[in-house]
């Protein structure tokens, strides 16, 4: 897996930093074959004070948290579809 830079960061509730780096088309067809996708991409994409998360990480953060972890992956996943769609 290429290590990409950081593409959005944000202050959780809870105080910890999460940092999101770029989508890769192995992300996306990864999430797309599992049960539950957002986990995959966050697993995946998402580091939360300087760490990956483990599923049971993700499934025991905070919902506040859960929530501006999303909105960071939804935001690039956006950015990408703009793209995809020859938008700018």
């Amino acid at each position: 897996m290429p290590i990409l830079s950081v593409v959005s960061s944000a202050v959780l509730p809870s105080g910890g930093f999460a940092e999101v780096r770029g989508l890769v088309a192995a992300d996306w067809l990864l999430a797309g074959k599992s049960p539950e996708p957002i986990v995959t991409l966050i697993e995946r994409l998402v580091l939360v004070d300087a760490k990956t998360l483990s599923i049971e990480d993700i499934l025991l953060t905070p919902l506040a948290d859960y929530f501006v972890i999303v909105n960071l992956i939804g935001t690039e996943v956006a950015k990408a579809k703009k793209t995809e769609n020859g938008v700018k």
